[in-house]
């Protein structure tokens, strides 16, 4: 309520202290966002999970975050069963730091499993877990589905970063069609940047491209 009120916690750090589930009409911390307007409620801070899981219910279709622009996200597992209409399992746009997370999900009509849209953002030591089923249209990625630039100063970079075997990734063609210069992968759609000792075991499947 306090970020989605406009106060982005910038320089604050939340622990997360045990395993929860969150409930069908969750309302995502930060406004969506397609571009880094800091004008936009947006969470700022630094979010420890502590390797504790958060898992999503069947019947939500935001994720964790909407926002976060200059936020820190580290030691968080999320995990779901059968996700529809949600863009990613973690954060509709980032424009920050992902460390240490998981991501284990089935989902449908969606766009990546951790982070829909960026045009700043570092991943490290993460991953997309066995059992995951990405299906969708437009940009369709692992980790990001679009990472595109909004200034010369953006960085990109995903770093130590796996997609293990038993993960599915499909355009479905269908829903969301993939628009022009944009595709799929193992890691992201479409993204400028640095990709550095990653791997991707992910079964990657499209019927457009």
């Amino acid at each position: 309520d306090f970020i989605n009120g406009g106060d982005n916690q910038s320089g604050k750090t939340f622990f997360l202290t045990k395993d929860i589930y969150l409930p069908a009409d969750w309302v995502a911390i930060g406004e969506k966002m397609d571009g880094g307007s800091s004008a936009k409620p947006h969470f700022a801070g630094v979010f420890d999970g502590g390797g504790y899981t958060i898992y999503l219910d069947n019947r939500q279709t935001e994720p964790l975050f909407g926002g976060i622009l200059g936020g820190t996200v580290r030691n968080l597992n999320i995990v779901g069963d059968t996700l529809r209409g949600m863009r990613a399992g973690l954060a509709y746009y980032c424009s920050g730091n992902i460390e240490n997370c998981s991501v284990q999900a089935k989902m449908y009509d969606c766009a990546a499993g951790f982070v829909y849209v960026s045009n700043s953002i570092s991943i490290k030591n993460s991953v997309l877990k066995s059992g995951s089923y990405l299906q969708g249209g437009q940009a369709m990625g692992g980790f990001v589905a679009i990472v595109r630039s909004e200034s010369t100063s953006s960085t990109y970079e995903f770093i130590n970063c796996v997609v293990e075997p038993g993960v599915t990734i499909v355009d479905s063609g269908s829903g969301y069609p993939i628009m022009a210069g944009y595709g799929i992968g193992g890691i992201a759609g479409y993204a400028i940047g640095d990709i550095k000792n990653c791997f991707v075991g992910a079964d990657i499947q499209s019927v457009t491209k």
